[in-house]
């Protein structure tokens, strides 16, 4: 976890913001008391679902069960635990100060930064603090008028804060969550985990587009001495406080539902008007006069009666769909019934006015006075007079509870108001009270704001905080003497802490809507207590020093400073930080401040300004509030501020702001607000009407190659390639302008399209930033293509411009001749000098040459113009990761075919592994297996290859190298109109299954009888009732199928898409551990060495070159051509890898994407596990353009001759386990190793779902190699142990596989049994291809036997592919047929893959079932290893090989006579394999670390038909010519 906040910090602020001056980072410290309530209110309600969740599980007490205290959590990560005072959250300060002077001291961004961080210890919640910090920016003499603001966080008040600054030039970086991924309505289906196959996006908010909306709503066809903007945003935001925000309830007749926002925005205007010059309901952060307010809140009130008779028909109808969709869902309903609820209503009245009764009859005998207000009328429903009884239990007598009410609200606007504006001016106070009063009831408010005073006070101690707001379920967090007074029954402040209360729903739909109605903290009573039964002398020193107020920090460079920070945590491997070069200082931290935001713009602030959007760079004719159907809002859920958020969303439907898909529209936050957004029409912006244009012919030759601006508001350069109207295109081709007139009905479609353009504009096009714009009539269109950044040119440093090659058609009434504010980032430069582009120790990646890929430091230039560089020269890399990804793969079978195998319907197949509908319910009993967007799970399936996918693949190389990665609107990319690409959606799509996909089917047959009987019967339905297939409790047994899918492995796996091309989990793993072998050699031979040479600047990448406006493409480092699985790259500038680590492409994504999976050759701080592929801390998703192919350009052809296409993935199996396992040890650490225990694995039921292996990653397939049975020693070397967190460079352990070289050793000298030149005891010939992939790897192998050619085999249908898998059945005899049997290596393969069994969930127990049961098929499978002979084959496995030519000793190094072909480069040639007299003259040096004791017997002379050609034969190649000579890397020339 600390690691991953590192390396999501170092996202947010190195890769993304990329600040210029300044870092202000803050964490929530103790909060003023009138957050307490809701911190309260929302950790109770999480310990109380919590509670009800795991409600009949055992419970584990915490430490001091005597007092009761126990720990509903069980062990799981407790969120509370993120609490000002906890020692979770110190650790986390700790562990961000320690990174801040890390990046201080490694990263050159860092250094010009002043790092500024707040923690836990400083009261405040982190947002304010950051927003007094820029109060006191802004109030200091000098202060830059068009500084820009980049605030990161997800609660939605941040908008507000950033309005009230009043700086035009701040924008919310915000995490695109998409919750279309993992979300389902369907509660009784398996949640869908879908692949990442790109980074996580993030969104700008920009305010000075809300601002211009704001101005247009309030102050539209109003001079502008008329109206002053700032101070019409001071008096939005307070308005919003009306609905509610953390710190006060919303007022009982402004819901957001409601329309609330429509009735204050019009009856703010209509009010505004009558003010007069200068009046406004707020000023810098105080309300300007209480009359004022209440005639506004008076208008408001009056519309109260009519609300709530509104509210109550819509409940009556929206409790009546409840009713429907749990009826249809086949659930339970809690909801009552109409006559019940007519019943409660009855009873709560009668109540009501009996008290009423009885309060009128003693007024009459006592006397008394009633509130003001309230008035008793017969007539009709008293709302106002049932809300105060049923919530407050005030009665109309009680007038002093009424006035202490609506004093408290008052207070609370007061208190707000200046909190957001100035800071917090009462740590003390707080709304005591659940509910708000009627708007109708806050009168006399001038004399109410003369009896209004705060007192500043102090804010609570940490340890205060956390008993103030701290269920008794995690009072472990609190210290050990604290949680009697939580817990103990006879505690003096025990009521404080229920054991249960109540949620009262109070109208609202969803449980987070509910109201807690718990107990308020007296906070003096709390803090007597403590002080009486926990004195601060009882305490820990770290306890007191968790108990302390702290000071804000500020970390700058010092190059002087040689001090050594300790590390944070050296369990996780953070190392000391030698040398630190940065100096700490502290700033004074002002509990109060009198400073206020000023309701004015900073003189000399540019509107607009580069980089920030604008609405008026176009001509706007007229503003209209209509509903034009526009879904504007795309904020994700956060129960923590759900009113301000949900009241945010609505505006930005108002605003559209924000746009989602109408399919996306329903989820997350949507599902409440979407039903709401019609009460709130659009802004709609029409266009200024454009007069009668010439037509395209007569433009195109001014147009055309000029540069203009589009994207509107966000206004972007673009290049014009063609211009159209209604009857040509024209367009520039070889420097000459071409017309295409068009025919008419291409006519008909450009107007049709003109037309769904202008309704994209109008509609929205589905993402953000489109839609409520009227257009009008296009008669001109553009074709334009988009600035994509700027290129700088490898050889003298110059930059250009570079624009894309996707075309977007932008109609001319979008778009600027000239740019409204001209972005300096995109200007032009000359050539550098080399000394500016590569300074004396800067760090660079050689890119071309035979030290491709290796890390330097700069030593300096010479006058030649050559940079000189101390290089660390790493021997050659092998094609490892190609051979892996070519020798581990996955054998498929046709979907009719895998039916037959199981005796069972292809449909019914079909249903079980895609979807499988029942009802009621609404159950998907599935496997999921399969999607009808093509969607896939790795290992298990995929959709069948045909002919064209040769013709695809060469469109998806074209793809990587001409892919645009700036999209601009119109682009067809972005836009949902584009239907070009969809063509092939209506064609029928062939599924190809795994082994492993079905034994899963089968285990579920197995599992569930009936369920596939039943099926059987029916098998063309698309829903069952589940009642009939399974008897009258066919609910509760759907239930039981949907658990038992859910243990399935591949319940948790994510579903990739058709477009990504992945390795399977083993070869991963193989590549991983591949990786870790070959590092390990190289240090251990010291085979890394340095050289001082001269390298020309082209073949030079220097770090963090690469700027945010830069464009880097993949061809211009690496050879021209697409990723491929298993290529070995090393890292130039991906986002959070480190400079020049290697590392190996894994999974290759959808050219659109642009992104690759790599597996690192080391750790690194910003590493995952790619969801569950490899170790923890070495996978990563990068952009393939931000990375340096090293991969020889012949690695290809040589893995070719290596690994044929089908040799399985046995060879590699056990090449893997030989790497870890170098000789056979009978007993290790207590681990015992034979055969018979590896060919008798017991295949475990699943682990639950999120249960974690030793990675921190979901359990995956068993197909992962496990490198045999000698686990003990080398366990470090597969991935860290459950409990080792972190990395394993600087624990004890360095190196899993050295620790276990060295055990072996010491073993070996001690017992005498080990010796250098053996692996294992008894062992035969390995394969041709497992002794190949051992020399590429440097490990030491035996002799390579001879390549035996597999028998041909003609396979009947059904009988043949069963007798394939080892499958036999009752009504199949194969015994009368010998001949039908698998002998060749492909078979063996296939076998291989079924042996990898995956984890099967154990059967249900026995259950009367109401359909027939059916027999279970018998499976009786018969292994052959691959690599292993069969007892059929032993005889013919055991002859002696035939004689070879001495030449040949080397397998596919030399060839037979014939044309010359270029099989190996020679670096990859040990010289220790051949005798010195072999050693061809050109050969060159041996590459290091590789150790071979025994010459490798070569192959035998080809044989001509069996797929190898004879002497005579001519060898077909890809290329007749001449081989090139021999290179170690490819060279580039630079383009001069």
């Amino acid at each position: 976890m600390v690691l991953g906040i590192m390396h999501y910090l170092d996202r947010i602020i190195t890769q993304i913001v990329k600040p210029k001056v300044s870092v202000y980072m803050a964490i929530d410290g103790v909060a003023p008391r009138a957050k307490l309530n809701q911190q309260r209110s929302r950790r109770f309600r999480s310990a109380k679902d919590l509670a009800e969740a795991t409600k009949g599980k055992k419970i584990v007490p915490i430490d001091g069960a005597d007092v009761g205290a126990v720990d509903p959590y069980a062990g799981a990560f407790d969120s509370n635990c993120i609490t000002p005072g906890t020692e979770f959250l110190l650790r986390i300060s700790d562990c961000i100060r320690y990174f801040i002077r890390k990046k201080i001291k490694e990263d050159p961004l860092w250094r010009n930064l002043s790092v500024i961080f707040s923690g836990p210890e400083v009261p405040g919640e982190g947002e304010h603090k950051i927003m007094q910090h820029i109060r006191d920016m802004r109030n200091q003499p000098g202060y830059q008028p068009n500084t820009r603001h980049c605030m990161y966080g997800q609660d939605a008040d941040l908008i507000m804060l950033g309005l009230v600054s009043h700086e035009p030039h701040f924008t919310l970086l915000r995490e695109i969550i998409d919750f279309s991924g993992g979300f389902s309505r369907n509660d009784n289906a398996l949640k869908e985990v879908k692949k990442f196959t790109k980074q996580s996006d993030f969104q700008l908010l920009h305010l000075s587009i809300l601002r211009e909306y704001l101005q247009f709503e309030f102050a539209y066809k109003h001079d502008a001495d008329t109206y002053n903007l700032e101070r019409l945003i001071d008096d939005f935001v307070f308005m919003t406080f009306l609905v509610g925000n953390d710190f006060l309830p919303h007022m009982p007749s402004l819901d957001i539902g409601d329309g609330a926002f429509m009735l204050l925005f019009e009856t703010y205007k209509e009010q505004r008007a009558n003010w007069g010059q200068d009046q406004y309901l707020t000023n810098a952060g105080e309300i300007s006069d209480g009359s004022r307010l209440e005639s506004f809140l008076e208008v408001i009130g009056a519309a109260e009666s009519e609300i709530f008779a509104e509210r109550e028909k819509n409940e009556v109808v929206q409790l009546k769909k409840q009713r429907n969709w749990a009826k249809r869902d086949g659930k339970s309903s809690s909801i009552p019934s109409d006559m019940e609820l007519h019943a409660e209503e009855e009873s709560k009245q009668s109540e009501y006015m009996t008290m009423v009764q009885s309060t009128l009859a003693d007024i009459s005998l006592n006397g008394g006075k009633v509130v003001d207000g309230w008035a008793p009328d017969q007539s009709q429903k008293d709302h106002k007079g049932r809300y105060y009884w049923e919530k407050l239990h005030l009665k109309p007598t009680d007038v002093n509870g009424h006035l202490e009410l609506r004093k408290s609200y008052i207070e609370g606007l007061i208190w707000c108001l200046a909190y957001y504006y100035r800071g917090c001016i009462s740590w003390g106070w707080f709304f005591p009270y659940h509910y708000g009063p009627m708007i109708s009831d806050l009168t006399n408010l001038p004399e109410v704001f003369s009896t209004i005073k705060f007192e500043l006070g102090q804010p609570l101690k940490p340890f205060e905080q956390l008993m103030g707001c701290l269920p008794p379920a995690s009072s472990s967090l609190v210290p050990r003497m604290y949680r009697k007074l939580m817990c103990a029954a006879d505690s003096p402040i025990k009521q404080f802490y229920p054991d249960d209360f109540v949620v009262d729903m109070n109208g609202k739909r969803n449980p987070w809507e509910g109201v807690n109605i718990l107990p308020f903290i007296d906070v003096n009573l709390l803090k007597k207590t403590i002080e009486t039964y926990c004195p601060d002398r009882i305490l820990t020193a770290d306890e007191r020093h968790r108990n302390r107020i702290g000071e804000v920090l500020c970390y700058t460079y010092d190059a002087a400073v040689n001090d050594t920070v300790p590390s944070c945590n050296l369990d996780i491997g953070l190392p000391n930080i030698v040398k630190c070069n940065s100096r700490v200082y502290t700033i004074k931290n002002h509990s109060t401040s009198t400073v206020s935001f000023k309701p004015e713009l900073i003189p000399g602030t540019k509107i607009p300004y580069p980089g920030f959007p604008s609405l008026n760079v176009l001509p706007i004719e007229h503003v209209e509030l209509r509903n034009a159907g526009v879904n504007c809002f795309g904020f994700g859920e956060n129960k923590k501020d759900i009113l301000v958020l949900a009241a945010i969303l609505l505006l930005f439907i108002r605003w559209h702001l924000l746009v989602l898909t109408p399919s996306e529209s329903m989820i997350c936050v949507g599902l409440v607000i979407a039903r709401e957004a019609s009460k709130y029409p659009n802004m709609i912006l029409t266009m200024h009407s454009l007069p009668q244009l010439p037509g395209a012919l007569q433009l195109a030759g001014n147009l055309i190659g000029k540069t203009i601006f589009v994207n509107w508001p966000m206004m972007h350069e673009a290049k014009v390639v063609a211009v159209s109207d209604s009857t040509c295109e024209v367009r520039m081709v070889k420097k000459e302008l071409k017309t295409q007139k068009f025919s008419p009905p291409e006519t008909q479609r450009w107007n049709a399209f003109s037309a769904m353009l202008a309704e994209s504009y109008l509609k929205g096009a589905g993402y953000p930033g489109s839609g409520g714009v009227s257009i009008g009539d296009v008669q001109i269109r553009l074709k334009v293509v988009s600035l994509q950044g700027m290129k700088t040119s490898p050889v003298d440093g110059s930059s250009r411009k570079l624009y894309g090659k996707e075309e977007a058609d932008i109609p001319i009434q979008m778009a600027l001749s000239t740019s409204p504010a001209p972005d300096p980032r995109f200007i032009e430069r000359g050539p550098l000098s080399l000394k500016e582009r590569f300074p004396v120790e800067c760090r660079v990646v050689l890119t071309k040459g035979k030290y491709r890929g290796c890390i330097g430091t700069v030593l300096g230039t010479d006058d030649n113009g050559k940079v000189g560089v101390k290089v660390q020269v790493i021997p050659p890399e092998p094609p490892f990761g190609l051979a892996i990804a070519r020798g581990v793969q996955e054998s498929y079978i046709s979907s009719n075919d895998a039916a037959k195998v199981l005796r069972m319907n292809p449909r019914i197949f079909g249903k079980i592994t895609g979807n499988l509908f029942f009802s009621p319910g609404k159950y998907d009993l599935g496997l999921n297996l399969k999607y009808t967007d093509k969607r896939y799970v790795l290992g298990y399936t995929r959709v069948k290859k045909d002919s064209s996918d040769l013709i695809n693949k060469k469109k998806h190389a074209k793809a990587w190298l001409a892919g645009d990665t700036v999209l601009i609107v119109g682009s067809k990319r972005m836009s949902n109109s584009d239907v070009s690409d969809s063509s092939g959606d209506d064609e029928r799509v062939f599924w190809e299954y795994t082994p492993k996909a079905v034994r899963l089917v089968a285990a579920y047959k197995n599992a569930f009888p009936s369920l596939f009987a039943a099926l059987s019967k029916a098998p063309n339905e698309r829903f069952y009732d589940a009642k009939k297939v399974f008897g009258p409790k066919g609910d509760e047994i759907c239930a039981k199928v949907l658990e038992w899918l859910k243990g399935v492995e591949t319940a948790s796996m994510p579903r990739l898409p058709q477009t990504t091309d992945a390795m399977p989990v083993a070869a991963v793993h193989a590549v991983q551990r591949a990786a870790d072998v070959r590092i390990s050699t190289l240090q251990k031979d010291n085979s890394v060495k340095e050289s001082n040479v001269k390298v020309p600047p082209v073949a030079l990448y220097r770090e963090a070159s690469t700027a945010a406006t830069d464009i880097l493409l993949a061809s211009e480092h690496s050879v021209s051509a697409p990723p491929e699985l298993g290529d070995r790259v090393v890292n130039l500038c991906a986002n959070g890898v480190p400079f020049g680590v290697r590392g190996t492409v894994v999974a290759v994504h959808d050219s659109a994407e642009g992104c690759v999976e790599v597996v690192m050759d080391e750790e690194f701080i910003g590493g995952s596990t790619l969801q569950g592929t490899c170790a923890n801390f070495r996978g990563k998703l990068c952009v393939w353009n931000h990375l340096l192919k090293i991969s020889a350009a012949d690695s290809k052809g040589i893995v070719d001759n290596i690994l044929p296409v089908g040799v399985g993935k046995a060879s590699v199996n056990q090449l893997m386990e030989d790497i870890q396992v170098r000789d056979p040890v009978q007993e290790i650490n207590g681990d015992v190793a034979s055969e018979e225990v590896t060919n008798n694995i017991k295949y475990p039921a699943p682990a639950p779902q999120n249960q974690k292996t030793a990675w921190g990653s979901p359990p995956r397939s068993n197909s992962a190699p496990r490198g045999g049975a000698k686990r003990g020693a080398w366990r470090e070397a597969l991935g860290p142990p459950e409990k080792i967190v972190g990395f394993t460079k600087y624990r004890k352990a360095k190196n899993g596989f050295d620790e276990w070289t060295k055990l072996v050793a010491n073993h070996g000298r001690e017992t005498g049994k080990l010796r250098p030149d053996s692996y294992v005891e008894g062992q035969t010939q390995e394969s041709k291809s497992e002794g190949l992939l051992k020399v590429m790897l440097g490990v030491m192998s035996d002799p390579v036997p001879l390549p035996q050619k597999a028998e041909s085999i003609v396979s009947g249908e059904s009988a043949t592919l069963k007798a394939l898998l080892g499958v036999t059945s009752s009504n199949s005899q194969l015994k009368g047929n010998p001949d039908i049997r698998p002998k060749a290596s492909a078979a063996d393969a296939f076998m291989q893959m079924m042996m990898k069994d995956i984890p099967m969930p154990p059967p249900p127990p026995p259950q009367t079932m109401q359909a027939q049961q059916t027999s279970r098929s018998a499976f009786n499978f018969s292994y052959v290893t691959e690599g292993k002979e069969s007892p059929e084959e032993k005889k013919e496995a055991n002859l002696p090989p035939p004689q070879v030519n001495p030449m040949a000793v080397i397998p596919g190094y030399f060839l037979p006579p014939g044309p010359p072909v270029h099989m190996m480069p020679p670096h990859m040639i040990p010289s220790n394999m051949l005798p010195p007299h072999m050693l061809p003259p050109h050969m060159a040096p041996p590459m290091y670390g590789m150790i071979v004791n025994q010459p490798m017997t070569g192959p035998p002379p080809p044989v001509p038909g069996r797929g190898t050609p004879a002497k005579s034969d001519k060898v077909t190649t890809a290329s007749t010519k001449k081989a090139a000579p021999i290179v170690p890397s490819v060279v580039v020339k630079a383009n001069k």
